[in-house]
Order: structure tokens, then C-alpha cells, then sequence
């Protein structure tokens, strides 16, 4: 297990910045087995924030597993993650979730993603779409779906297509799809 600051904040607004900064953090609130996590080498995090005393009336578990933080969920949880796929493939994910290592991108933003076992026919994804000034300064606003096409890709051609950090995500779910077909 690597080293991690261990951040206690005494604020909500100092939770969600800790929660936000650079770097990989994971919310520490009660009702989670982040040691074993760690001792797994499952989850690697540069920071743990103990969200519990600075938030104890404000956080809200929600029935899907997430958690709310006031009136908002958090970018980086689960129910915002599921929200996000909702909108932008028309599809409601169903758990159980696998937690994948969230990975850095290049210019420094935080990616989490979760697994979980579904179907789904790729032609029938319906985006939700967004508005914009296209061309630019034109004054004129367009409506843009938020994805072009969704399709299935070997892990090898999803390497290819995807931000190089990202890569990271189809490598350790590969692991863990192998690990659980081998034989006990």
C-alpha cells in the first residue's frame, strides 16, 4: 500500500475542495471498506478525506450506493457517473458496479469509471443534446448530440480509440475478467 495524506476537513466547502483537488482522493464517510481496498491495491489514492465530520448532516447515501453531498451529487461518484451514462446513451446502468482505479489524464483531470455487466443494442442509443453558437460568433445556437455512435470494441481496438490514460480502465477490467475465470 503507497503512502496517502489523510485530509480532515472541517467545512463542507473544504470537503468538496480536498474531494476536487489535484490528484486521486477518496472519500472517507463510514460504511466503507477503503482499507481493504487499499490492502488489496485496489484503490491507490494520493488522499483519504474524511468527509464524516465535516458533512455529517449533509451526506446522504443514496439506495443505488452513491452519495450525496447536500443537495448536489459530487463529480466522482457512482450516482453522478450513472446520471452521465443515462444522458448520454439514453440506457439506464444496473449494478452490481466494479469501482475501476480512477486514472490522470495529460492535462490533469481526474477520470473515475465503473464497470458492470450489461447489454445493450449500440443502434438504439438516444443522446441527450446540447447547445452551442455554431459556427462561432455567428450568434446562431445549434443542437449537438452529446455522443456521435456507440458500438462494442475489442479490448485491443478500445485501446486505440481511447485518451491514452484511459487505456488503464480496459486494462484492469481485463485483469479482473481474467482472474475471474480462472479456476479456484
Amino acid at each position: 500500500m503507497k503512502a496517502f495524506a489523510y485530509v480532515n476537513p472541517a467545512t463542507e466547502s473544504d470537503a468538496i475542495a480536498a474531494l476536487r483537488g489535484g490528484g486521486i482522493a477518496r472519500p472517507l464517510g463510514g460504511g466503507q471498506d477503503l482499507l481493504a481496498r487499499l490492502k488489496d491495491h485496489i484503490d491507490d489514492p494520493d488522499r483519504v478525506v474524511n468527509i464524516k465530520n465535516a458533512l455529517d448532516s449533509k451526506i446522504a447515501a443514496t439506495a443505488d450506493g452513491g452519495m450525496k453531498i447536500g443537495d448536489r451529487d459530487t463529480p466522482g461518484t457512482r450516482i453522478h457517473a450513472e446520471r452521465e451514462f443515462r444522458e448520454e446513451t439514453g440506457f439506464t446502468p444496473a449494478g452490481p458496479y466494479v469501482e475501476l482505479t480512477p486514472v490522470q489524464q495529460r492535462g490533469g483531470k481526474t477520470v473515475m469509471a465503473w464497470a458492470f455487466r450489461g447489454d445493450c443494442d449500440p443502434y438504439k442509443v438516444k443522446p441527450n443534446t446540447f447547445s452551442m453558437e455554431w459556427p462561432r460568433g455567428s450568434g446562431r445556437q445549434r443542437e449537438f448530440p452529446e455522443i456521435d455512435y456507440a458500438a462494442f470494441f475489442t479490448p485491443d481496438d478500445a485501446r486505440r480509440k481511447l485518451n491514452p490514460a484511459q487505456v488503464a480502465f480496459v486494462d484492469e477490467l481485463v485483469a479482473l475478467l481474467a482472474r475471474r475465470l480462472e479456476p479456484s
